[in-house]
């Protein structure tokens, strides 16, 4: 998960596999909730894998559903065509 770009955006948490606009999200994404707990969903859909009641939880959920094969994030000039 530390290869990937964290960036905000409605509130919630994303990781993309690019530094800069527009992103790539490949990765689950941490939603706070008003009951301080966090909600995490699978990425590029509102499908919800589980909720956690601390932030460490949260990301132990999006780390056990990294895909496999997930490369660093990158520079958008460092995209080969």
């Amino acid at each position: 998960m530390r290869q990937l770009y964290p960036f905000t955006s409605h509130f919630s948490l994303y990781f993309s596999s690019y530094t800069s606009y527009p992103w790539s999200v490949q990765a689950p994404s941490v939603e706070p909730l008003h009951d301080g707990r966090f909600r995490v969903r699978k990425p590029r859909g509102s499908e919800v894998i589980g909720y956690a009641h601390t932030a460490d939880a949260a990301v132990a959920l999006v780390v056990d559903n990294l895909p496999a094969g997930l490369d660093p994030a990158v520079a958008h000039d460092q995209v080969s065509c």
